[in-house]
């Protein structure tokens, strides 16, 4: 079983175009609502392939679908207090590109993931997992607490979970104060 969160409307095109052309059983995810435009039409997805963002050597943020968006602000609002991070975009989940987060864990030694999933079981366990059998590092996670979203509107459950660049901001830096 693959399973896939695309970051944006082009990236999901090219993610049911790949699903189309694999063997075997596909879960695909797409948050409702608006989604921002991260990629451009020429974007080349490939399934278990992550894409980096930045070359910093402070933390690394590792997202997935529609949090890629709000983690690329944080990216900008963190170099802009002079915290050099780095982002990885994770549109599959499963099989996921471990060698670009080992990679990314040994440059930074800090690692924060954003997902609007449950950190238990989701992309916050995956990379936990991944980092923690290969190259150990301070690492903590952003998304839901074992608990069940709200039949509301998207942004209104962004704010209401905390998944905004200031909580980005400020885990990035209490996970860069205990390297």
């Amino acid at each position: 079983m693959k399973v896939m969160d695309p970051g944006d409307c082009n990236e999901f095109r090219h993610a049911i175009i790949a699903a189309s052309k694999n063997e075997g059983p596909i879960y695909i995810r797409q948050a409702k609502g608006p989604m921002k435009t991260i990629f451009d039409n020429t974007h080349k997805f490939e399934i278990g392939k992550g894409y980096k963002f930045g070359d910093g050597k402070d933390i690394t943020l590792v997202s997935a679908g529609i949090t890629t968006s709000l983690a690329m602000d944080a990216l900008a609002a963190l170099q802009k207090e002079n915290i050099k991070a780095r982002l990885i975009h994770l549109p599959t989940i499963k099989p996921a590109d471990s060698d670009l987060i080992i990679e990314s864990a040994k440059a930074t030694g800090a690692v924060l993931t954003i997902e609007n999933h449950s950190v238990l079981g989701g992309l916050g366990g995956l990379v936990s997992e991944i980092v923690s059998k290969n190259y150990p590092v301070i690492i903590d996670n952003i998304g839901l607490e074992d608990t069940w979203g709200l039949n509301a509107d998207l942004e209104f459950q962004l704010k209401y979970f905390d998944f905004t660049v200031e909580n980005i901001v400020k885990k990035s830096k209490e996970l860069i104060a205990k390297k």
